[in-house]
């Protein structure tokens, strides 16, 4: 049977929702300009398999992919996005999936608070072209119990999480799979310490880390702890580990 498949074609520029009826297809591919809001959209949904949104309007993504079972969801042409709180965690009970493959906006001032919670399904992240940033206003738990993800494409910026004394471990909580995470800005003053124990991130994921922390020796705050995984820090030789420590971190597994 071939697939039911929509493709926007300027037909409804003044879609502020998506009809229910639109949602029950195998390929979703639309451009929404007029569109603010997609909370809860796909909530749940497991018939479409591919979905496809622009729209330079669109804030709020809240819950809408939440244990959506699609194999691939593309938003990246939704530059303005700032809501995306669970937009693809997967809550606590139910079958706990996500989509497998998930592709975010190049956005700024971002709350990704429990953006892939207990998601178990989403296996690849991306950041607009892979190449792009998301800056977090406010990122707790935002990969948090995302036990099947590997790869993070891109940068994840945290140099202005507002909610800077917030338990910073909770970010990759019991991501046992994840070995590509770039995270930048950590650091700033108030910021709780890091702990990266349960994910055995890469070589050059760490190396990113440490180049990019916020300079604390500098600004005169007191040290703060990165926990990394034993696998991670057998990667670490002593000067990528001084890098972090002059800037007043202690690094240990």
């Amino acid at each position: 049977m071939p697939a039911r498949y929509y493709l926007q074609k300027n037909l409804y520029d003044t879609l502020t929702t998506i009809p229910d009826e639109l949602k029950d297809v195998d390929v979703f591919d639309w451009d929404l300009p007029a569109a603010t809001s997609l909370e809860n959209a796909f909530l749940k949904n497991t018939r479409v398999k591919k979905v496809v949104i622009t729209g330079d309007s669109l804030t709020n993504f809240a819950r809408c992919f939440q244990e959506c079972t699609a194999d691939y969801v593309d938003i990246s042409g939704c530059p303005n996005a700032t809501n995306l709180t669970k937009v693809a965690s997967g809550e606590y009970a139910g079958t706990r999936k996500g989509p497998l493959e998930l592709i975010l906006p190049e956005a700024t001032n971002a709350d990704t608070r429990g953006m892939m919670y207990y998601n178990t399904w989403t296996k690849s992240v991306s950041i607009g072209d892979g190449t792009g940033t998301i800056q977090v206003s406010n990122g707790l738990g935002m990969f948090s119990n995302a036990t099947a993800l590997t790869e993070v494409n891109g940068i994840v910026d945290i140099s202005s999480w507002k909610y800077t004394t917030t338990t910073f471990d909770h970010i990759a909580k019991n991501c046992s799979k994840l070995t590509k995470l770039y995270l930048k800005g950590y650091g700033i003053s108030g910021c709780a310490a890091l702990s990266l124990a349960q994910s055995p991130l890469d070589h050059d994921s760490l190396v990113y880390l440490f180049e990019n922390l916020y300079d604390r020796a500098a600004a005169e705050l007191d040290a703060l702890a990165i926990t990394l995984s034993a696998t991670s820090y057998g990667y670490l030789t002593e000067d990528e580990i001084a890098v972090a420590t002059e800037k007043g971190y202690t690094v240990g597994k």
